[in-house]
């Protein structure tokens, strides 16, 4: 019997076909990858050939220009998928291109028509932040599938003095483009933030003069105000304001509030641009007494949007949260998952250790503690190992192989390195002496994860980039390394990391733990009337009773 061919979207560093590829009867064929330094470590270790290239411009009924997709079995991959808060939107971008990806999975799924899938995502995808926008036109087809449409009341900004003239602008389709020009925008939000921190302008005007000077120059250009007098009265207003700044003639801090209202504005022109580029099907837009403008939208969460499309294509499927812990990976992370398949009832792994069983931080790292790591990533100075632990973990993550690749830190500042010093396993950031936190603007909003310093003993936390998190060794005084945050996710020694080394932490932070992607794929296996060649729960359990840690 041969193996299942299996087609990997969204892959990343490649940790979920890696579970896939260990039970021995599934092999990734073909891939897609956007990110260059990912595709390139996914080709390094999966020797197969990876398309760098945007998902939305690749046909996948075209088996003239790729092959591989002849007989694809399985479909697996984590398209991105962003939440959506109206009441509290940050960017002035209202409807994700993110979740749009999601589409993606699903348009693959319609034209390669594999057996099986496995789609991996965020744990609160099942959300209601997790929504769609109706586009004009497919209303019709996402009743007919049983999809719920609910309307909603959709924020789009508050500039209080011109709500009722933009409302009318738009309702009238006069706004269609970019109110100004984005990098003059993006200096206003800075004068914004330097007026707030300084509590003047001047110093700011001096270190922008060049560009602020061409704004002026070219002010008509920038702005478009459609003929409308009062919004042309505010435009002026600002510009007469920045001429007197920039002839030195006074100070305003005024600016910083007209620039405020500048920057509204152009969030909300956007918006409306927006709307109809992406074809959303809402209402005319309205305001509310002191809250804003707003357009009525209509939206379906994504979670029953997939439910209901997977459904209609006759798969059979199961879903829910796994936590990786529970499959032998060192670390608490939680993913949601939907699988499913064309025949057979699929079902999702049932935990293989409980929690009292959970591999801790040690049984991962401590067998490579006294290994020196490398600072830069092209060094190729061989890094040898010199110890290893009899406990299952340790047996599979040292993958039989001598040296150790992928051991690289960030050298550390003379300020970091007091900070470590001066945390004990378990501690953060917030227990840190006041002294040693004079770099951060607001201590009180710094994530518990920050200079978190690990500790054998205890089962890591979801591994992001450790790097840009400042995590720290449980007994050494420097940052965790490539390898130690690979072997957290549970990749093993002989899985190289390639490119700069901020992408490759960005990239084992990003990626599947392998072993809850093998947990997946062997219950997967299991509608196929198939087995792996091992099985991950006697490979987590070989001697583990019997095992411990060297002291």
């Amino acid at each position: 019997m041969g193996t299942y061919k299996v087609l990997d979207l969204f892959a990343g560093a490649g940790g979920l076909s890696l579970g896939f590829s260990q039970t021995s009867r599934f092999e990734t064929v073909m891939a897609i990858e956007i990110n260059k330094n990912a595709a390139e470590t996914y080709k390094q270790n999966h020797n197969i050939e990876v398309i760098a290239e945007d998902i939305r411009t690749i046909d996948f009924k075209d088996y003239k220009k790729y092959p591989q997709l002849n007989d694809i079995s399985v479909v697996i991959g984590g398209p991105p998928c962003q939440g959506f808060s109206n009441a509290n939107r940050q960017k002035s971008e209202l409807f994700s291109n993110n979740n749009l990806l999601v589409k993606e999975f699903v348009r693959v799924i319609k034209e390669v028509k594999p057996d099986g899938f496995v789609m991996e995502n965020v744990k609160t995808i099942s959300s209601d932040k997790h929504k769609f926008f109706v586009t004009t036109g497919e209303r019709a087809e996402l009743e007919l599938i049983g999809i719920q449409i609910k309307d909603e009341d959709l924020f789009l900004g508050n500039t209080k003095t011109v709500n009722e003239i933009l409302v009318d602008l738009y309702n009238r389709r006069k706004i269609i483009s970019t109110f100004a020009n984005p990098n003059l925008i993006a200096k206003l939000k800075s004068l914004v933030r330097y007026s707030k921190k300084h509590n003047e302008i001047n110093g700011f005007i001096n270190k922008n003069y060049s560009l602020l000077s061409k704004s002026i120059q070219e002010w008509d250009k920038l702005f478009e105000t459609y003929g409308n007098e009062n919004l042309k009265e505010i435009i002026m207003n600002f510009k007469s304001s920045l001429m007197s700044l920039l002839n030195q003639q006074h100070a305003e801090l005024n600016l910083s509030t007209l620039a405020k209202q500048i920057i509204e504005i152009h969030n909300i022109t956007l918006i409306f641009n927006e709307i109809s580029q992406k074809k959303i099907e809402c209402s005319m837009a309205f305001t509310k007494e002191d809250k804003g403008i707003f357009v009525k939208g209509y939206t379906f969460t994504v979670i029953d949007y997939l439910f209901n499309i997977f459904k209609s294509l006759d798969y059979k499927l199961d879903k829910g949260v796994l936590n990786a812990a529970h499959y032998g990976v060192p670390q608490e992370r939680n993913r949601y998952f939907i699988i499913g398949h064309k025949k057979a009832q699929p079902k999702l792994p049932n935990p293989i250790l409980s929690r009292k069983e959970f591999f801790n931080i040690g049984e991962a790292i401590k067998d490579i503690a006294q290994l020196h790591p490398r600072f830069k990533t092209t060094d190729d100075m061989p890094i040898k190992k010199n110890n290893s632990f009899n406990h299952p973990l340790s047996i599979y993550l040292n993958a039989n192989i001598e040296i150790l690749p992928n051991h690289v830190v960030t050298q550390s500042t003379d300020t970091a390195l007091k900070r470590f010093k001066n945390l004990g396993p378990g501690q953060n950031f917030h227990d840190l002496d006041e002294s040693l936190k004079t770099t951060y603007a607001d201590t009180k909003r710094t994530q518990n994860t920050i200079y978190k310093r690990l500790d054998y003993n205890e089962v890591s936390n979801t591994v992001v980039n450790v790097r840009k998190s400042m995590w720290i060794h449980p007994v050494e005084d420097r940052a965790i390394s490539i390898r130690e945050a690979a072997r957290l996710q549970s990749f093993p020694d002989d899985y190289i990391f390639i490119g700069t080394k901020d992408s490759q932490y960005q990239q084992v932070g990003n990626a599947v733990p392998p072993l809850l992607g093998r947990a997946v794929a062997e219950q997967l296996l299991t509608c196929f009337n198939d087995k792996p060649t091992k099985s991950l729960s006697g490979i987590l359990n070989k001697e583990k009773r019997n095992s411990s840690l060297n002291q």
